[in-house]
């Protein structure tokens, strides 16, 4: 085409495009006229969009914008524009059979998105246009990948850098990268692992397998030194929050994004606040979610119990998550760890906010006077499980609410029986300090109740 059609052409299709946007309603579902909006709803306007496209050179601005109209009554006329522009052996564009299902009057009977990227013809095309959310998967011949992986941690590293694409290299090469890690020869590459595998596990998001290796692979490398300061250091919170938002409902996953979210809170240096914060919410909807399962619970109360101590709970926050906490105390009493992690995140929130503790005596489900009372009798032979009690007692007293429910349920009874049992327990004597400390804790928390 000479450039003087082709700036016709250009000129033709600009003023064609400010004629139909004049009239933008027409791209329009039917039943958006009765302001009901859905995801099939922009089907619809995608399925104009193309039909437009394919009749630019056989129907005037005009023209589309009247079938586009017409379309939405009867969309039996579609057949009356595509049967013309087939090819002379019968043959249509791919596009033809797709626009048919797009334009369908019926939001139900119309695909999703999801719908057509399965579909080859769309596929191919967007595959071609580079579009990286269609998931083509890519793979290397089995031998190539052993050879690849026969190497050190370099070898392995270069590996995972020129095949990033491809899943089953990630997979695989983060399954290798374990091996290495306790290994002290590692240590120089730790930075490098971190982000190698948030790379991986950014690019192959909806990888369930690379993304539970990846979680327990980072957890692996926060055992080793510098590691957190590493972790920061790739930005890997955000990563994270997304991964858990993404796969709420694996244990594996959420058990140990916790466990390296409890682990970047409790550092003291360079903690990125901000950051800590948007953890709250999603630590919260693991704790809901996986109430029943003691391993995850535990992990998501002390990342809870490490994220109140950064001070990154809003006022909001403290109700809701002192009841949670009381929940995850009820459904999983029998657990020394849990109702360790449990007692000292509740502890801190009661530290900070009066609201938590009247929450914690007036819970609906129960006072969690009474789960501390249960708590201690389950587990009165572990010291530190009573010294977490001893905590949070300590906390309680500071509301006179409080006080006078405790002294209502009798809680110098269970005060007395614990400063008995540790100053006499060949248990506690093993734990001097801790003794010496709780006990120092029970005088107080005795004097406070007594006086009252």
């Amino acid at each position: 085409m000479c450039k003087q059609n082709l700036c016709i052409v250009q000129c033709q299709h600009h003023y064609r495009m400010i004629l139909i946007s004049t009239d933008s309603k027409s791209w329009m579902a039917p039943e958006t006229v009765g302001f009901s909006f859905t995801d099939k709803s922009d089907i619809w306007s995608l399925g104009c969009i193309l039909l437009d496209m394919m009749t630019c050179f056989v129907l005037s601005a005009e023209e589309i914008t009247s079938l586009l109209q017409d379309i939405r009554q009867d969309t039996s006329c579609l057949e009356g524009v595509l049967t013309p522009m087939q090819n002379g052996d019968n043959s249509s564009s791919p596009l033809f059979p797709i626009l048919c299902v797009m334009l369908q009057i019926q939001p139900s009977m119309r695909p999703t998105a999801k719908d057509l990227t399965d579909v080859p013809f769309i596929r191919e095309c967007l595959s071609i246009a580079g579009v990286s959310l269609v998931n083509l998967k890519k793979s290397l011949p089995p031998k190539i990948t052993d050879v690849l992986l026969e190497g050190g941690i370099e070898s392995v590293l270069e590996y995972m850098r020129a095949f990033w694409d491809v899943e089953e290299v990630q997979a695989e090469a983060i399954q290798h990268l374990a091996s290495f890690v306790r290994d002290k020869s590692a240590l120089p590459y730790l930075l490098t692992f971190t982000e190698s595998i948030t790379v991986a596990m950014k690019t192959h998001v909806d990888s369930l397998k690379l993304q539970v290796d990846g979680c327990s692979l980072l957890l692996e490398i926060l055992s080793q030194e510098v590691a957190a300061e590493n972790l920061r250091k790739v930005g890997v919170i955000p990563d994270l929050l997304s991964v858990l938002r993404n796969f709420l409902h694996n244990e594996q996953i959420c058990f140990s994004c916790c466990g390296i979210l409890w682990s970047l809170a409790v550092s003291e240096k360079n903690v990125d606040r901000a950051l800590l914060k948007s953890a709250v919410p999603v630590t919260s909807a693991v704790l809901q979610e996986h109430l029943q399962n003691g391993t995850v619970t535990e992990s998501a109360c002390s990342a809870l119990w490490a994220l109140s101590l950064q001070g990154c709970l809003t006022e909001n926050e403290y109700e809701p998550t002192t009841a949670l906490l009381l929940d995850a105390l009820r459904m999983n009493l029998g657990r020394p760890v849990l109702v360790k992690n449990a007692c000292l995140a509740l502890a801190s929130l009661l530290r900070l906010s009066e609201t938590a503790a009247l929450r914690f005596i007036m819970d609906s489900k129960g006072s969690g006077i009474n789960l501390i009372k249960d708590a201690y009798h389950l587990h009165f032979d572990d010291p530190e499980v009573v010294e977490t009690i001893c905590m949070l007692m300590n906390e309680m007293v500071q509301y006179d609410d409080v006080v006078l429910d405790m002294l209502c349920q009798k809680m110098e009874d269970l005060l007395s029986e614990i400063k008995c049992c540790f100053q006499s327990s060949m248990v506690c004597r093993s734990h001097c300090d801790n003794k010496g400390w709780m006990l120092r804790i029970l005088f107080l928390v005795m004097d406070f109740i007594f006086l009252k």
